[in-house]
């Protein structure tokens, strides 16, 4: 019977913590009418608000902007200022980066006073004790999820404008109405080519339909397919999904005959023709 009620005990305490979210920090004092709180909108967004009503299980608060006010989860809501707290280099965080807003960060280094964390945006910032709060268990593995993937992205971006711009084979010249890519101050867009200029460029029509415009010989690519076998790791670009979208850069991720497993800057992977892939070139600098 002793082991039976001890049971029932176990179940009772897991039954009450049911809805609460694994690992959340428990605020000392209770939020009430008035505090202000960092609420998680969704994984590693936030919002800075202020309380105006408590219930058991949420929050009715204002946010500091003054939109409409909003019911959130308990547990989704972080005390402001939070309390203080010992963080190591490496946390996750939620730094206030500016006036009423607090972004997903993480500890690069700790001072006397104050604390360094990278933001999302890549920079690093320096914060008083008071600016970061300490996330719960589910919070920071949003954030940390955040933050690999904008890592991830901006290297892919590095390394995919390192590799270069379109190739242009030697002593191909467009035809008048050829379709081409062509490219502009915002990347490589569809266009056909218009006639040809006495200075030796091209006038081209865009695919989205702008004005004719005048451009370098070198700002002119042919449409795929091109002659050129592709490797795993090399980048090239891909037709954007819709008319007059830039063509984005991808990379190779497997290749065979006909088909390429290729990512995009997204994460995501997808199978194409390799006929639709239009190599990268990385031009060396010039030697003196």
């Amino acid at each position: 019977m002793r082991r039976f009620a001890g049971l029932l005990a176990l179940l009772g305490a897991a039954g009450c913590h049911r809805s609460e979210r694994p690992g959340q920090p428990t605020t000392v004092q209770p939020l009430s009418r008035g505090d202000g709180v960092v609420v998680e909108r969704s994984a590693a967004e936030f919002f800075e608000a202020r309380v105006l009503a408590v219930s058991d299980a949420t929050l009715k608060v204002q946010t500091t902007d003054e939109g409409d006010p909003l019911v959130v989860s308990r547990s989704d809501a972080y005390r402001i200022p939070p309390e203080a707290h010992a963080f190591s280099r490496g946390d996750p965080a939620i730094c206030n980066e500016q006036a009423a807003r607090w972004v997903a960060c993480r500890v690069l280094r700790i001072g006397e006073g104050e604390l360094s964390a990278t933001i999302p945006s890549g920079g690093d910032e320096t914060f008083a004790p008071t600016k970061v709060l300490a996330p719960g268990p589910v919070t920071a593995l949003n954030i940390q999820h955040l933050l690999e993937a904008t890592e991830a992205r901006r290297r892919f971006a590095e390394l995919s404008r390192q590799a270069g711009d379109p190739v242009r084979p030697p002593g191909w010249s467009p035809a008048p109405h050829e379709p081409v890519i062509a490219r502009n101050r915002e990347g490589w867009f569809s266009a056909h080519v218009t006639r040809a200029l006495e200075d030796g460029g091209v006038e081209v029509t865009w695919e989205a339909g702008e004005h004719p415009q005048a451009l370098a010989n070198e700002d002119v690519v042919p449409f795929p397919p091109f002659t050129h076998a592709f490797a795993r790791g090399e980048f090239a670009l891909l037709r954007g999904s819709t008319a007059g979208l830039a063509w984005q850069r991808v990379q190779v991720e497997a290749v065979g005959p006909d088909e390429a497993v290729i990512i995009g800057r997204d994460g995501d992977s997808r199978r194409v023709s390799v006929r639709e892939l239009v190599p990268l070139e990385r031009k060396e600098p010039a030697r003196h």
